[in-house]
């Protein structure tokens, strides 16, 4: 009998949903592009990839909950919603909307911790120093205890707990306002936005790598600045969380945590699909010169000797791509004898590969492998037993 208290879409919840969904399909898109760069392109999966797709999942589940939540009057005002459905009714289907808001907001200020915890471990990579290091982890850690002190409030703010949600609760009361812990918090991702976006151009100023690759990943990371601005957005918006028409005023806190979350996402994901991006455009490039040469480099698939398929850039009598090694063989089958040659491709970028590709070295290594070119050569030797 739950249907008797859905209202059904309306109000501002067209308007939310649409933008919650069209922002998480595009978290997808660099999900997946990430996670193909990271399992196919470098063979090589970190921790930070860990907490990047669980925190797109938890983006997906506060969309769930927001959509559920609009189908029981969220994104209405309250006296629609009982003008709809009754006094008794329309209670209860008040009642479901906040519940389940509730949930959904829950899941994704937990998230918001783990993207930010993502973008640390990225930025961990690319700088050996502890003090650096430190300095990356300080404004994540102040941000995380804001956000359980903030849940811990809010969900204990109103006695009996229930009464958070359910008004109708005789006797309840909510003796702690959770607006000022919320809007520390609030404060302190905005805080953690715009230093991840600052600080990387700081960090990146003494790495060795090419000019242009510093400029490709602090400038992606810089997109946080825009990350920040929607923080900034919804910090003023919180004030409305104890508002009396409490369904259709947080329409906005839903929207603007969203597109702070959604513009993290994206923050992270383009600097680590870089391996991708290089291979698409040298692969393109090279298809524009074989016409004239003969030649062309490209992503290609191809089978060594134990059978393990390998996924690499390879350049056929040239270099392999900028700042990384790449795997190739090459068979001449003339005949039954061989002799192996290994030859190392390295290039001017090598400080790049080591600061940011050695988890791809560190798992080839673990499996007994060498990221290296195998070249191997079969020759035909025939002689007279006379």
């Amino acid at each position: 009998m739950a249907n008797q208290y859905q209202t059904g879409l309306g109000g501002d919840a067209p308007k939310m949903l649409a933008v919650l969904w069209s922002l998480t399909a595009l978290a997808l898109v660099f999900v997946i592009l990430r996670l193909y760069t990271r399992v196919r392109v470098i063979r090589a999966y970190g921790l930070d990839d860990y907490f990047y797709n669980a925190s797109f999942v938890t983006l997906l589940t506060y969309d769930i909950m927001m959509t559920i939540a609009s189908m029981y009057g969220f994104g209405r005002n309250i006296d629609d919603v009982i003008a709809l459905k009754g006094p008794v009714v329309g209670m209860e289907s008040v009642t479901r909307a906040i519940l389940y808001s509730a949930i959904g907001q829950t899941i994704l200020v937990f998230g918001t911790i783990l993207c930010k915890t993502s973008m640390a471990l990225f930025l961990v990579r690319l700088v050996p120093d502890k003090r650096n290091q430190i300095i990356i982890w300080i404004p994540n850690f102040f941000l995380a205890t804001g956000i359980v002190a903030s849940l811990f409030v809010f969900w204990f703010a109103c006695h009996p707990t229930a009464f958070l949600w359910d008004r109708r609760i005789p006797d309840g009361k909510c003796p702690i306002d959770p607006g000022p812990i919320s809007t520390y918090a609030g404060a302190w991702s905005v805080i953690t936005d715009f230093w991840y976006a600052a600080f990387p151009w700081y960090l990146l100023w003494n790495i060795q790598m090419p000019k242009r690759e510093k400029r490709i990943i602090a400038a992606s990371l810089s997109l946080g600045v825009v990350a920040g601005a929607c923080g900034i957005e919804r910090a003023i918006q919180l004030k409305f969380l104890g508002s009396p028409n409490y369904l259709k005023d947080v329409v906005g806190i839903i929207i603007w945590h969203a597109a702070e979350f959604c513009t993290t996402m994206v923050c992270i994901g383009i600097p680590v699909c870089r391996p991708l991006y290089r291979g698409w455009l040298e692969g393109l490039s090279s298809a524009k010169g074989s016409s004239g040469t003969g030649g062309g480099s490209g992503w290609i698939r191809n089978r060594d000797q134990s059978g393990d398929n390998m996924f690499s850039l390879q350049t056929i009598g040239g270099s392999g791509p900028r700042g990384k090694s790449v795997n190739a063989t090459i068979d001449d089958t003339m005949a039954a004898r061989h002799s192996t040659t290994r030859a190392r491709v390295t290039s001017d970028n090598t400080s790049e590969e080591s600061i940011l590709d050695s988890e791809a070295k560190d798992h080839a290594r673990s499996n007994g492998k060498d990221l290296g070119i195998r070249v191997k050569t079969e020759y035909k030797v025939d002689y007279d037993r006379n």
